[in-house]
């Protein structure tokens, strides 16, 4: 989220904001107009019949920005998977929204949502020298598909006969593999239980769990808990809950050395994902109210405070703050 002007979330697409998310795409068409590219520019967006079977699928997002209800992006995911992987098949920005990274959200929620359907990549098809088309998403991480699969050659050639083939387009794909030069997320097993305890007492002192509430987290069904491992060592954990539509955040915590370093974020992205898969809609989490570096790290990922606890934290008498984020 960024920290210019008033802030932006992400949630599911609804009936009435289906004729606003074509709005934003033909403005975000008129873009294309000063590179020569009129057709793109003067083509029609996706039409509500469309918009509505994505979301009646479940396959569609907005991004709102906060006070003004104002739609000012949103994102397709295909109704079938394409060569056996997710599909970007539409994202767009308003222009007067660009460059305050509502569409890298709109890409990673995208990606957090094909990884917990067990799919290994997230494909697109784009303009190969539109500078916020193709080499954007490079920047993201999307590498070039060399020898694309029969579902995504077809594609390509369907949109060849609306006219794009018209200027150079590319198939890209973003590995959703984990980043093997980082931390490796794995299930949290008994043997970690020491490790973690010992790094939950350096970051919460008298407030930390004991190893029996470790134990018995680890010996409910609904629990899910994570550990962030690096050369042999427990460097994070987290773990949630998960209860019908609503899971919640039980811990995160990251040793300090390695904060910073995005472990808590993909920590945190890891535990939504497998929400996801086990059916959840919302995440919840408490935060302490004087932690605004991890406040800052939730509000980022699309969580809204919706309620504050006095005095929750104890025994330093802290008050938390309740924040919840839609996830499908």
């Amino acid at each position: 989220m960024s920290d210019r002007g008033p802030g932006v979330r992400l949630r599911p697409a609804e009936t009435a904001d289906l004729p606003r998310v074509q709005d934003v795409e033909r403005a975000a068409g008129e873009a294309f107009r000063a590179l020569g590219m009129a057709a793109v520019a003067d083509d029609d967006p996706p039409s509500l019949d469309v918009l509505a079977a994505h979301r009646e699928a479940g396959r569609a997002w907005v991004a709102v920005e906060e006070g003004t209800g104002e739609i000012v992006g949103y994102l397709l995911l295909g109704l079938e998977p394409v060569d056996g992987n997710g599909h970007v098949e539409r994202l767009s920005v308003h222009p007067d929204h660009a460059r305050r990274g509502t569409g890298r959200r709109l890409l990673e929620l995208a990606a957090d949502v094909t990884r917990a359907q067990g799919r290994p990549a997230l494909t697109l098809t784009t303009f190969a020298d539109v500078p916020w088309n193709a080499p954007w998403y490079r920047r993201l991480g999307f590498g070039d598909v060399p020898d694309p699969g029969p579902q995504l050659r077809a594609l390509v050639a369907r949109e060849a006969g609306l006219g794009l083939g018209t200027w150079p387009r590319v198939c890209l794909a973003l590995d959703l593999a984990l980043d093997p030069t980082g931390p490796v997320l794995r299930e949290m097993r008994w043997w970690d239980v020491d490790d973690v305890h010992a790094l939950e007492t350096e970051l919460f002192g008298r407030g930390a769990w004991s190893v029996e509430a470790f134990w018995g987290e680890l010996a409910q069904p609904n629990r899910c808990f994570l550990v962030a491992e690096e050369d042999g060592r427990v460097v994070g954990y987290g773990g949630i809950v998960v209860a019908g539509a609503d899971a919640d955040v039980q811990t995160v915590g990251v040793a300090r050395d390695q904060q910073g370093r995005g472990t808590g974020r993909a920590l945190l992205r890891e535990l939504r994902a497998r929400a996801v898969a086990a059916g959840a809609t919302h995440l919840l989490l408490e935060v302490r109210a004087d932690n605004a570096p991890a406040q800052h790290l939730y509000r980022s990922e699309g969580f809204e405070q919706i309620a504050r606890r006095a005095r929750y934290y104890q025994p330093e008498d802290v008050d938390a703050l309740v924040l919840r984020a839609r996830i499908s």
